[in-house]
């Protein structure tokens, strides 16, 4: 048990299988925000866009291979980007639809 909250808490060493279940869960993470944006294909993502999805995946590539950071974290900040991205997008919408 000491193990499995070192990988989702961080701590100085983690298990091999902890690397694993860490990027295994950042892919999904990072696939479901990118989904929540709207964007299928990074070719069809504008400059701006390209810019948020390239900062999560620094983000979350930082997280996943440093075993102090904290796996939680690097969650909780994928999707608040891409929930912030989403706010920020369906308003920038609604404003110019309103025009």
């Amino acid at each position: 048990m000491e193990e499995l909250s070192a990988v989702f808490n961080g701590a100085k060493e983690i298990p091999l299988w902890g690397f694993a279940l860490r990027a295994t869960l950042l892919y999904f993470a990072l696939i479901i925000g990118v989904r929540w944006m709207g964007h299928r294909e990074a070719g069809i993502l504008a400059g701006n866009n390209y810019l948020v999805a390239a900062g999560l995946m620094s983000v979350a590539a930082v997280r996943m291979v440093n075993a102090e950071a904290s796996l939680t974290a690097a969650l909780l900040i994928v999707f608040a980007y891409s929930g912030v991205n989403v706010l920020i997008s369906s308003s920038g919408s609604q404003v110019a639809g309103g025009n």
